[in-house]
């Protein structure tokens, strides 16, 4: 129930995160990071994934593509894109989580 992925329990007083995090992908640059930073248990992951659903709801409906990616994927994907002509179909949020156990 508690599980930041079984989206049982609203998400609460993350309004003005959520739309901050909106503003930094509404951004027109080709390519940005952004980084959560806090401790364990304080709803890194959870507020990762509400942006997710916001911006690619499960109906396929949303303006975005945005998905988890293990930090072990990092490598092959950035190796894929740095050495092949790639085009994506639209915006696209990749979010790391745990990226400091990459």
């Amino acid at each position: 129930m508690f599980a930041p992925t079984a989206g049982v329990l609203p998400l609460l007083g993350r309004a003005a995160m959520l739309a901050e995090l909106r503003g930094w992908l509404d951004d027109p640059a080709d390519l940005s990071v952004h980084a959560l930073i806090g401790e364990a248990g304080s709803g890194k992951t959870r507020l990762a994934l509400e942006l997710c659903r916001l911006v690619d709801p499960p109906d396929g409906s949303g303006d975005w593509l945005a998905a988890f990616v293990h930090p072990s994927d990092l490598r092959p994907i950035v190796d894929t894109l740095a050495t092949r002509a790639f085009t994506w179909d639209r915006p696209t949020l990749l979010v790391v989580d745990y990226a400091a156990t990459a």
